[in-house]
């Protein structure tokens, strides 16, 4: 897999409202998938924040289909917010991606920490 030289700065990147966010969260989205889940936001200055908002801009606009709610879910895991990452477990149900969680133990084991108390 290839991967950029130096990390991506998104925090640079500046495009206002709706469209300039699903535009932030499709490259985020895009460069997390080179990145282990634990060192994507630590290397790339992505914000959560940011990136939360732009998966909910997106879903506003277009919805999120299977795929892209499972990246969604090992984002949230990845920077630790529990609260989001269960309501995205409870939606994806049994809707797991091997090319997203790789094993199917990975999943399990993100949603469990999701939804205990």
């Amino acid at each position: 897999m290839l991967r950029a030289r130096r990390p991506v700065c998104l925090s640079k990147i500046r495009i206002a409202q709706a469209q300039g966010s699903i535009i932030y969260g499709d490259i985020a989205l895009n460069i997390s998938l080179m990145y282990r889940a634990d060192r994507f936001f630590a290397e790339n200055h992505v914000s959560w924040p940011r990136l939360k908002q732009a998966f909910l801009d997106r879903e506003s606009e277009y919805g999120l289909d299977v795929r892209t709610l499972n990246v969604f879910g090992l984002l949230a895991v990845s920077a630790g917010d529990k609260a989001e990452a269960r309501e995205i477990f409870v939606r994806l149900g049994e809707a797991w991606d091997p090319e997203i969680w790789k094993e199917r133990r990975y999943f399990d084991s993100y949603r469990t920490w999701a939804l205990s108390n």
